[in-house]
């Protein structure tokens, strides 16, 4: 039943866990592999025009916000980063003159609950094929009538649409979605839904103290992506390395240690440093240390100076201190966020 479930009626998917740079490494290799004829991704044509905008103004990040068409008025964003696969998928095709279609449906309450993934560092490993099918396997699916249902049935509508105009498609979506859109998709099921745009579209510019809140990575491991990205080191099959990643964060951390504190950390404390943060990701089920782990790591096996130092490079994203022609956006505890420097403040939802 999923024989070919990336690669089916020359539509090349990049099944994603959004926000994670893993995902976006995916992309620019299948992209290479395949030269697709079109690229389609899982965002509604509602925010087309600032996404776009939003991917133009890279390497800073903004965040793309609307209001919901409830009573309450919910303002809600969607943080357009670098390291993330349907931004990644927006770029190439943008850089090599493609045409992106926005294939998902403007739809409200947008409310789907996050499903929990395994480690995405072990696609280096095993694949993304293998990966994929282990996720759809314990994956719950939709079931008609609910947001995602609904979602799933348009967007097999739009790919079917699109494939009868372009030869081949890179289609990336995400993860949780693509048992339910290849089961369509192969089984000549799909409707479109009528569309609900979003009210009051604009962008703001994230705070760079708030990407801890808005990223689904480091802000600081983001930044390396962008760097090595836009230095040319992910061309001709090259992949960045998360892990690698964040080895080079520690070093550069150490440096600033050294010289604020006249301290330096022996070779003993470097293997433990290493050890530590990996049993702490995998008390997490997970391979790779996430920003917790990292901060958790350097404060516990040297000290609380160098702690405070790792936090302060793992949450600094460079390019957010340029001017910014956008109005500033700030995340606050339990995604509470204050626009501008009015007193107003929002619950906002990614």
């Amino acid at each position: 039943m999923l024989d070919r479930l990336l690669d089916f009626d020359r539509i090349h998917v990049v099944p994603s866990v959004h926000g994670r740079v893993v995902f976006a490494g995916q992309v620019r290799r299948i992209f290479a592999k395949a030269r697709p004829a079109c690229i389609a991704v899982e965002l509604p044509p509602g925010l087309s025009e600032a996404v776009l905008a939003a991917v133009d103004y890279l390497p800073q990040i903004a965040a793309v916000c609307y209001r919901e068409r409830t009573s309450e008025g919910r303002l809600c964003y969607l943080p357009v980063g670098p390291a993330d696969s349907i931004v990644e998928a927006i770029r190439l095709g943008c850089e090599n003159n493609l045409p992106v279609e926005f294939v998902d449906v403007d739809i409200e309450p947008f409310d789907e609950p996050v499903l929990p993934m395994p480690d995405d560092y072990v696609i280096e490993t095993i694949g993304l094929d293998a990966y994929a099918r282990m996720a759809v396997a314990s994956l719950p699916t939709s079931q008609p009538g609910d947001s995602a249902w609904v979602r799933e049935q348009h967007i097999t509508w739009r790919l079917r649409q699109l494939r009868r105009k372009y030869d081949s498609i890179l289609f990336v979506c995400g993860l949780g979605h693509l048992g339910r859109i290849y089961q369509l998709y192969t089984g000549g099921d799909d409707q479109a839904s009528r569309p609900t745009p979003p009210r009051d579209v604009f962008l703001a510019h994230l705070k760079e103290r708030s990407l801890v809140r808005a990223l689904r990575e480091i802000p600081y491991l983001a930044h390396l992506y962008e760097t090595a990205r836009a230095a040319g080191e992910l061309a001709n099959g090259r992949r960045f390395d998360k892990l690698e990643a964040i080895r080079s964060m520690l070093l550069t951390a150490e440096k600033t240690y050294a010289k604020t504190y006249k301290e330096e950390i022996n070779v003993t404390q470097w293997r433990t440093l290493i050890q530590y943060t990996r049993n702490l990701a995998l008390t997490q089920m997970n391979i790779c240390p996430e920003f917790y782990e990292v901060i958790m790591g350097a404060k516990s096996v040297v000290d609380g100076d160098y702690g405070a130092v790792v936090y302060e490079l793992a949450s600094s994203y460079p390019p957010q201190r340029d001017f910014s022609p956008y109005p500033p956006l700030e995340l606050l505890p339990r995604d509470r966020g204050r626009l501008g420097e009015s007193d107003e403040r929002h619950w906002l939802k990614p």
